[in-house]
């Protein structure tokens, strides 16, 4: 084969030289292995993906949304993204409502995060990620003076984005394997032994919630993000 032709040169498939490319590569596959004989399943199926691609970019990874929100770091992010928005407009909007009055929040957040120590697989796997969230909600306050609580219902969309890429310059330590040179694996990318790609998800959490004031609107939709599995 055209590959086995070119091993015969000491070269790589596509014809260009890199002496690491068969050991790093070598390397990844064990971490692989050692990773999925962790429980580190979302991190080790990323790095066969890397390792399985060709030509730079491979497809985007949609990501389950399930193993996600089971990180802590994604539902604080997503929690925290909605506390800006109602910091910025959503709380004074609410303030201003009168007696028996509906009004309609919208807003849009984008902010970029980073998963803690305490979630591995997602640490190994993604490291920081952005979440963008898309906040429509309608807000009814009663109309009985003394007892005038606030409804509120609605929907939040969220999404997950990440690039699965590697960083020259900078490095990781690997249980197992002590630390890893970003650019050993980069080189993979400029030799067409691997492909970065993009890791997308999305998912929407319904709110439907009553509090007696202003400020119960945004806990009880900061505790429904909380709680949202």
């Amino acid at each position: 084969s055209f590959e086995q032709a070119m091993n015969s040169y000491g070269l790589n498939a596509n014809g260009s030289d890199c002496p690491k490319c068969k050991q790093t590569k070598q390397q990844a596959r064990d971490m692989v292995s050692s990773g999925r004989s962790k429980g580190l399943s979302f991190a080790a199926d990323n790095l066969e993906y890397f390792l399985n691609g060709k030509d730079t970019w491979s497809d985007d990874k949609k990501i389950s949304s399930k193993f996600l929100k089971s990180n802590s770091s994604v539902r604080h992010g997503t929690a925290l993204n909605i506390t800006k928005i109602f910091n910025k407009k959503f709380n004074q909007q609410i303030e201003n409502m009168k007696l028996g009055e509906t009004i309609t929040l919208n807003g849009k957040w984008e902010d970029s995060y980073y998963a803690s120590a305490t979630e591995p697989d997602l640490l190994y796997g993604s490291g920081g990620y952005i979440i963008k969230t898309n906040v429509s909600l309608k807000v009814t306050r009663g109309n009985t003076t003394g007892f005038n609580g606030y409804t509120v219902s609605g929907n939040i969309d969220v999404s997950y984005f990440d690039t699965y890429n590697w960083d020259p310059g900078k490095g990781d330590y690997v249980p197992g394997f002590g630390s890893t040179n970003d650019q050993d694996f980069d080189d993979l990318v400029t030799n067409g032994e691997a492909a970065n790609f993009n890791m997308t998800s999305g998912w929407n959490i319904n709110i439907s919630d009553w509090g007696y004031l202003s400020g119960s609107v945004r806990a009880g939709v900061i505790n429904t993000v909380m709680q949202a599995r």
